[in-house]
């Protein structure tokens, strides 16, 4: 693995992590006032999931854009910021 694409990996990285959080609290917020007290976080995830994707490409797995998706849900759960998971 070169270099250059050891700094696109990270990069991509960098990008997920500034963008995830938005985009997770704009899907929150959207699907919470149309399905309220509903349990849909697979669905909210998914979503999430598909706008990263489109945003950043496939280069991230499907697995790294969750882990961290469910890390950050994690710590808004653990902070009381959210009621639900995603």
């Amino acid at each position: 693995m070169s270099w250059e694409v050891i700094f696109e990996n990270i990069t991509l990285f960098i990008r997920l992590m500034i963008m995830i959080g938005p985009l997770i609290e704009i899907v929150e917020s959207i699907i919470g006032e149309i399905f309220p007290g509903e349990k849909v976080g697979k669905d909210k995830k998914e979503v999430v999931i598909k706008l990263a994707i489109r945003k950043l490409g496939d280069e991230i797995p499907v697995e790294v854009i969750s882990f961290v998706i469910d890390e950050y849900v994690d710590q808004k759960n653990k902070s009381g910021q959210f009621k639900h998971s995603v």
